[in-house]
């Protein structure tokens, strides 16, 4: 165990090489500024004073990803991380980025996550309309998610 980790508390798991914390008990990743809430709503046993020295013991790591958004999606050959949880209801974006590329693959647990990816980095529209006949929606929709 390097130094670095054994200063944080064990419910963590520091991973330096994608900048992030994850939580071994609830198996998700947990950026720097949520540390002390995320011990308080998940982890109760943890005292007011351990929540916030565990907040800045982990604040203070370097290379730390800071915001949610920010954190790297490991390659598609990366193996599955055994801290987290393995979601068999996601979704991966097949988007063919060119030949030689393959496709995007792009994973996550929401719809919603998906057509914002979609839409944001490879223009995609839905087919979908409002209003009118059901009928007629219904029919020859291509390119759903």
């Amino acid at each position: 165990m390097s130094t670095e980790q054994s200063t944080i508390p064990t419910i963590f798991k520091h991973l330096p090489e994608f900048g992030v914390i994850i939580c071994k008990t609830c198996q998700f990743a947990v950026v720097p500024n949520q540390i002390e809430q995320h011990l308080k709503t998940h982890h109760p046993s943890y005292t007011k004073k351990s929540r916030v020295t565990a907040q800045k013991t982990i604040q203070a790591l370097p290379g730390l990803v800071q915001r949610k958004e920010d954190i790297p999606q490991p390659p598609i050959s990366q193996q599955p991380f055994v801290e987290l949880a393995i979601n068999k209801d996601g979704f991966k974006c097949i988007f063919q980025l060119g030949e030689s590329r393959g496709e995007c693959g792009f994973i996550c647990q929401a719809e919603s996550w998906m057509k914002n990816h979609c839409r944001q980095m490879h223009e995609w529209k839905s087919s979908k309309t409002r209003g009118g006949s059901l009928k007629k929606r219904t029919e020859g929709r291509t390119n759903e998610i």
